[in-house]
C-alpha cells in the first residue's frame, strides 16, 4: 500500500512539472502574451492556488506513506528497515516540494518578464 502512495505523489509531483513546462509553452503564442497582462492577477492567484494543492497533496501523501509505516504488519519487522524508509519518504517529500516550487517560480517569472515587456 504504501508503494501506491509513493506513485501517487509522483504522479502529483509529475504533473506539476508537466503543467509548468505547458504554461512556459503557451507563452510561445502572442495572442497568449498579450492576454496575460490583462488578467495577471487572477492568472497569479490561480497559479498560486493550484501549486498549494499540489504541495498539500504531496504533504498528504508522506503523512499518509508514515502511518501506514508506522502500522503495516506486512512490512518487515525490522525497525531498522520502517526508519529507514521513513527517513527517505521525509527528504523526497522535500525533494518533490522543492520541484513544485521551481516550476512555481518558472511560471510565475514568465507572467513577470510578459509585465515587464508590456509595460515598455
Amino acid at each position: 500500500m504504501v508503494w501506491k502512495v509513493w506513485d501517487l505523489a509522483n504522479g502529483i509531483t509529475g504533473f506539476a512539472a508537466l503543467q509548468g513546462i505547458a504554461f512556459v509553452f503557451a507563452f510561445r503564442d502572442t495572442t497568449f502574451r498579450e492576454i496575460i497582462p490583462k488578467v495577471c492577477i487572477p492568472v497569479y492567484v490561480t497559479i498560486t492556488a493550484i501549486h498549494l494543492l499540489f504541495i498539500g497533496g504531496v504533504i498528504s501523501c508522506n503523512r499518509i506513506a508514515l502511518r501506514i509505516l508506522e502500522t503495516d504488519k506486512t512490512l518487515s519487522e525490522e525497525k531498522d528497515d520502517k526508519r529507514l524508509l521513513s527517513y527517505a519518504w521525509k527528504w523526497i517529500t522535500v525533494g518533490r516540494i522543492i520541484t513544485i516550487v521551481l516550476f512555481f517560480l518558472v511560471s510565475v517569472s514568465m507572467i513577470a518578464v510578459v509585465l515587464l515587456k508590456a509595460r515598455g
